[in-house]
Parts: C-alpha cells; sequence; structure tokens
C-alpha cells in the first residue's frame, strides 16, 4: 500500500495509513499515565515560568540600574546649577548652565548605552539560562525515573520472598 491510502482496521473501520505511522515509519503510539500527564504539563509550566521569570527579573535590575543612573545625572544638574546661583553675571551663569545641560545630556546619553548594553548581555544569556533550566528538567525527570525503579525492584524482591515463604 502506498502512503494515502486506506486500510481496514480492527472492528471494520477505515484508518488512513499516515494516522498510524510515526516518525520514520514505526508506530509511535505511547500511552501515558496520569502522573506522566501531570509531570510533562508541569515541565512545559516549569519551563515557561522560569524562563519567564528570568527575563522579568532581569528587565527589572536593567530598569533599576537606569533608574539610578538617570537620579545620578539628574543630581549632578541640581547641584551644578545650584553652585552656580552665586554667580551674579548674567552671561557667564547661562554660559555654565548651558554646558551642565549638555553634561547631563551626555550622562542620560551614556545611562541608556548602559541600559542596552545590559539588554544585549541579558538577551544573549538567555539560551544558556533556559539551556540549563531544561537540564534541570531532564535530570529530575531521570531522578523520578530512578526512585520508580527502585521502588518498582523493591516491590518485585518482597513479592519473591513472600511467594518463597508460602
Amino acid at each position: 500500500m502506498g502512503q494515502g491510502q486506506n486500510r481496514t482496521g480492527s472492528f471494520g473501520k477505515t484508518v488512513s495509513i499516515e494516522s498510524q505511522l510515526g516518525f520514520f515509519g514505526a508506530a509511535m503510539r505511547t500511552r501515558l499515565n496520569r502522573w506522566q500527564q501531570i509531570g510533562i504539563v508541569l515541565s512545559v509550566l516549569a519551563f515557561i515560568g522560569l524562563g519567564a521569570y528570568a527575563w522579568v527579573f532581569e528587565a527589572r535590575h536593567r530598569d533599576k540600574v537606569y533608574s539610578t543612573q538617570l537620579s545620578m545625572c539628574d543630581g549632578t544638574l541640581r547641584t551644578q546649577n545650584e553652585a552656580l546661583q552665586g554667580i551674579g553675571d548674567q552671561e557667564d551663569r547661562a554660559k555654565r548652565e548651558a554646558v551642565n545641560q549638555s553634561e547631563y545630556e551626555e550622562c542620560k546619553n551614556e545611562a541608556g548605552a548602559t541600559s542596552r548594553d545590559l539588554f544585549n548581555t541579558s538577551l544573549q544569556r538567555m539560551p544558556i539560562f533556559l539551556a540549563k533550566v531544561l537540564g534541570l528538567i531532564v535530570l529530575a525527570w531521570l531522578i523520578e525515573w530512578f526512585v520508580v525503579e527502585i521502588a518498582r525492584w523493591i516491590k518485585r524482591s518482597s513479592q519473591r520472598s513472600r511467594r518463597g515463604r508460602i
């Protein structure tokens, strides 16, 4: 039978071949028990949740650094302009205020550049973080599998020992 052809399945129902074939043509129908389904859902939620948490945490850190730098720029401008109040010559004061304002704009630009650099660094580190989260999830599944296998082994051993006593 070629691809796309139908055949009669059990109980006389017509079933397409594609629905029965999985990866490389092998039957890939695997039944998961309830705990495995819950585990998969929790794993996906953990992956998405930890990724989102990390992104929000990094964003808050960037915002805090940026706002701190801006407040330092504001404080410097305010202090420099207050120091100019003692200058009697209006023209000299205006020149110095213009210099202070240009230094303030430069300070704001540096704060913006630092914020962009932090964003790019966060963006570059995110795949590494997500790979670590995925590794932790795989490790958790392996530990769970190991614990379940030990429990099954103990159960089989106890059943054999009970049969041996009878």
